[in-house]
């Protein structure tokens, strides 16, 4: 009997656990609602940074990713005074350490992406899940992730502009 207690509890201890991580599903609306910064952007540089951080310990790295914003879509003057904008993902790569996060984005020098930015701690992130590849011409959307989009990008960009301008109506 203590024995079927005790793994009861070990087990419900697993099945919080498991909860404790969700994805959650934006569709295109919610997330040019929910996010203040969206763009099409074409990655210049990467910068890795070691850094403390509750989830990391002493061993965290942070990346600064750099991207030309080729296509303002929302929260950015219509011509920026610089047409560069940069925003932190977790992990990276910093000398030979390198920090994979799971579920976050890896970028590398000379990808293009559709690009939801949401603000935390002063610092802009990428939604999980809200950073769209584009594969000539088509946002390419991974399955299974917070934004599920395989559409012509500017059938994507019509969608999101028609959101951004029923919001300020």
């Amino acid at each position: 009997m203590k024995w079927s207690f005790f793994a009861g509890g070990i087990a419900a201890l697993v099945a919080a656990t498991a909860l404790a991580t969700t994805w959650v599903r934006y569709d295109v609306a919610r997330a040019v609602r929910e996010c203040p910064k969206i763009c099409v952007g074409t990655v210049t540089e990467l910068h890795g940074e070691k850094v403390a951080t509750k989830a990391f310990g002493a061993d965290g790295i942070l990346t600064e990713v750099t991207v030309h914003v080729d296509r303002a879509l929302k929260g950015f003057d219509a011509k920026p005074a610089a047409d560069s904008f940069s925003f932190w993902v977790p992990g990276g790569v910093v000398g030979t350490e390198v920090r994979d996060v799971s579920g976050a984005p890896w970028f590398h020098v000379g990808d293009r992406a559709l690009l939801f930015f949401f603000e935390s701690e002063g610092r802009y992130w990428p939604l999980w899940g809200g950073v769209a590849p584009i594969v000539q011409g088509a946002v390419v959307g991974q399955k299974g992730y917070t934004i599920e989009v395989n559409q012509r990008l500017e059938d994507v960009v019509a969608e999101i502009s028609r959101v951004v301008e029923e919001r300020q109506r």
